[in-house]
């Protein structure tokens, strides 16, 4: 299974360039929390993403923001920082395919 396909409603193509534009900005404030080490920030984001990818069907997105999530309890930037990356990767990477319902 390709983790980097994502079937998206039909129904949510109109507001899809709204979502992505908004999840590249949590990505970059992510990346900007690791540096700071601010994990409250990490988390309330992570949070976030998690839920938000959930709903629109881009279930790995909310995988990894889950597990940043979890990482953030333990304070493990470098386990943070290597679950962003892999994260944007796949954010970059993804291809979207509408599908009717």
């Amino acid at each position: 299974m390709d983790l980097n396909i994502v079937n998206v409603s039909s129904e949510l193509k109109d507001l899809l360039p709204n979502f992505l534009k908004n999840r590249a900005i949590e990505i970059n404030s992510l990346k900007e929390a690791t540096i700071t080490s601010n994990f409250e920030t990490i988390k309330f984001l992570s949070h976030s993403l998690k839920g938000t990818a959930g709903g629109y069907g881009f279930d790995y997105m909310s995988l990894l923001a889950k597990k940043i999530e979890l990482a953030t309890m333990n304070k493990s930037l470098e386990e943070i920082e290597a679950l962003i990356f892999e994260l944007e990767y796949h954010f970059n990477n993804m291809k979207i395919i509408y599908v009717e319902e």
